[in-house]
Formats: structure tokens, C-alpha cells, sequence
């Protein structure tokens, strides 16, 4: 009985994630770059899903800040992804704090948890999530509701040999003005909005994943009687 409740439970964890439907949708450069998100407020802790669509086959990644430095690279967190040897998936968390190569967040300090990556059509699809705030002060840049964050990214043809070992990018781009990540909306209307998916198909994500994490606990609690 325990093993067929953990696979319901599993299977609804998994429906959850392959059929997510993100709430947000941000072209950064038409046919390169477009950003999907959706943050979770009904998880503890509060939870940011992403999926980014990256016109490369070899590393991609995705940043904010809530800084606006433009292309300065002041304090930018990035994800920074891709496929490598056909099918070795990667993604790694850093920051940086000036122009130049950002800096790796060590072992201990990595807070993405990446869910897939494939490449398909000379396109690179990685889906990932991690804490709206991590609690590193240092290293990692909190998505809050009701601040300011840009939005950058960056690619390479090249795959990223280790997480030390990858070429400068040879696209990139930021937003010129910031958004609120939990809302999607622009800070000012001078530009155009990120599509939204209707708030019906965002709520129904969100109690899936809900749901989920309440049976998870119901299933340890009754372990831990066992």
C-alpha cells in the first residue's frame, strides 16, 4: 500500500512538472532568446519555475539583477546551461559583480535545481527552479514580489566544458527596463507587456503542486509511524 501511494504521489510531482503551464512568457530577442516563468507562492518556501528557449547548441543562460547597470554586469545572478557529448546535461549557478567572467558559485552555494535540457532544431530548452530566495546574501540575488529586477541573458555555440571552462558569449542582451518577476508586469507601460497565460491555467499549476507537497507530508508522516 505504501509503494503504490508513493507512486501516485510521484506521479502527480511529475505531471506537475512536465506539464507545466508558465505563467509568463518574455521574448528577449526575437527567435534567439525567450524567457517562461511562473513563481509559486503556495509552496514553503516560495518557489520560481523557469524554462528559457536559447537559439545555440552550445551553453545558454539566464540572469537577473536588481541593479540597472545596463551591460555592466553588477551583481547579475546566472544560471548558465546547456547539452554537452550529445546528451550530459548541465546548469550552474553564478554571480557577478563587474564586466568580466562571473564567478562560480562553489559547490555548497549551487540552488538550481535543474529539470530538463534538451536540443532540438539547433535550439537549447533548459527548465529549471530554486527558492524565490535562497538566503545567500552573497552569491545569489532574491526574486521578490514588488521589486525591480532586470532580466539578461547570454549564449555561446560552444558547450561549457566544466563549470570553470566556457567562452565569453557571442550574444547577449537585458532588459532596458525592469520587471516584477512575481506578476510578470513591466515597471512602466512605455514597452510591451510578457505574455501571460490565462489565470486560470496558473492557479491550477499552482494547487497541483500544492496538493503534491501536502500528500508528500501525509506520506512521511504515516512512514514515520511505521
Amino acid at each position: 500500500m505504501k509503494t503504490v501511494t508513493f507512486l501516485v504521489i510521484l506521479g502527480l510531482l511529475c505531471l506537475s512538472i512536465d506539464g507545466m503551464q508558465y505563467e509568463h512568457h518574455l521574448v528577449l530577442k526575437s527567435g534567439v532568446f525567450d524567457v517562461y516563468w511562473t513563481v509559486n507562492t503556495s509552496m514553503i518556501p516560495n518557489t520560481v519555475y523557469f524554462k528559457y528557449v536559447a537559439k545555440t547548441t552550445g551553453w545558454a543562460a539566464l540572469g537577473w539583477s536588481k541593479t540597472a547597470s545596463g551591460g555592466q554586469m553588477i551583481q547579475y545572478d546566472i544560471a548558465l546551461g546547456g547539452v554537452r557529448n550529445t546528451n550530459e546535461s548541465y546548469l550552474k549557478d553564478y554571480y557577478s559583480s563587474t564586466l568580466g567572467k562571473p564567478t562560480y558559485d562553489d559547490d555548497v552555494r549551487q540552488n538550481l535545481i535543474l529539470t530538463s535540457a534538451t536540443e532540438s532544431g539547433g535550439f537549447t530548452t533548459i527548465e529549471f527552479n530554486r527558492e524565490t530566495d535562497t538566503g545567500d546574501t552573497g552569491y545569489d540575488v532574491p526574486i521578490q514580489n514588488g521589486t525591480k529586477t532586470w532580466i539578461m541573458w547570454g549564449l555561446n555555440p560552444k558547450d561549457a566544458t566544466d563549470a570553470n571552462t566556457f567562452a565569453k558569449h557571442t550574444e547577449k542582451g537585458y532588459t532596458s527596463l525592469p520587471y516584477n518577476m512575481f506578476t510578470g508586469k513591466q515597471f512602466s507601460s512605455t514597452t510591451a507587456q510578457p505574455k501571460t497565460t490565462s489565470g486560470s491555467q496558473a492557479t491550477s499549476v499552482k494547487i497541483m503542486l500544492a496538493f503534491a507537497a501536502i500528500l508528500l507530508v501525509q506520506l512521511g508522516s504515516v512512514l514515520m509511524l511505521h
